[in-house]
């Protein structure tokens, strides 16, 4: 029977590109939802429109799939929420000034 800290600790293994963090430690897993073998984990980004969405989507699925053999379908839904970074990080402009005000091109 997979449980949520079995999936939390697959996550764990999940780097963010951009950081040396997991995506768990980074506050971008807002929930785990498990049916049987379907496994569900909604996903908030460091920044909008991410273009590695796609790549961390499918690092997730499988580090869910190798950690949990039994897992036969990961769903990762990505929200359109803004990322809280969490308090390890310190304020963001001292410790990643390139993301403070960064802008589109145009």
């Amino acid at each position: 029977m997979t449980d949520s800290k079995t999936v939390y600790d697959a996550l764990r293994t999940v780097y963010d590109p951009e950081f040396t963090m997991d995506i768990v430690e980074l506050n971008m897993v807002k929930w785990v939802a498990i049916e049987n073998a379907r496994v569900q984990v909604a996903l908030v980004l460091t920044t909008p429109s991410c273009p590695l969405a796609p790549f961390i989507k499918l690092k997730v699925e499988y580090a869910i799939k190798r950690a949990i053999p039994e897992v036969t379908e990961v769903e990762t839904i990505i929200l359109d929420e803004p990322w809280d970074p969490p308090e390890v990080l310190g304020p963001m402009e001292i410790a990643y000034p390139q993301f403070v005000n960064v802008q589109p091109l145009p």
